[in-house]
């Protein structure tokens, strides 16, 4: 919990620190990882307007979006959330299992997990 506070929440913690590491993961995992030529980090704890958001379809909407959000791309950047899972989305199931779905896919995929 702390390393979570100090290195996610903290006001310490800059963007440019986040992509930074962000970069740093992805390098690890992946071959020819370029630097991002731009980037936007959000910070829903600081965000007044968020207050616990999470995904909304509208009545337009089907099963298929969710597909589309959780579509892997190049077989090298995987989505997870809530908003990637079509049976349980807006809800935390949906968001651990989502991960548990990405995590399984690039184990498959053969691709090395760093230590964290």
């Amino acid at each position: 919990k702390q390393w979570y506070q100090r290195r996610v929440r903290g006001k310490e913690t800059s963007s440019a620190n986040i992509v930074k590491n962000c970069v740093s993961l992805l390098r690890n995992m992946f071959q020819d990882v370029p630097e991002p030529e731009d980037f936007w980090v959000t910070n829903w704890s600081r965000d007044r307007y968020s207050k616990m958001s999470y995904s909304y379809m509208s009545l337009s909407s089907s099963g298929k979006d969710y597909d589309h959000m959780a579509a892997e791309v190049e077989d090298k950047v995987f989505f997870a959330g809530e908003a990637t899972n079509r049976r349980f989305p807006q809800t935390a199931t949906g968001a651990y299992l989502s991960g548990i779905r990405e995590a399984c896919k690039i184990v498959e995929r053969g691709y090395s997990v760093p230590e964290i």
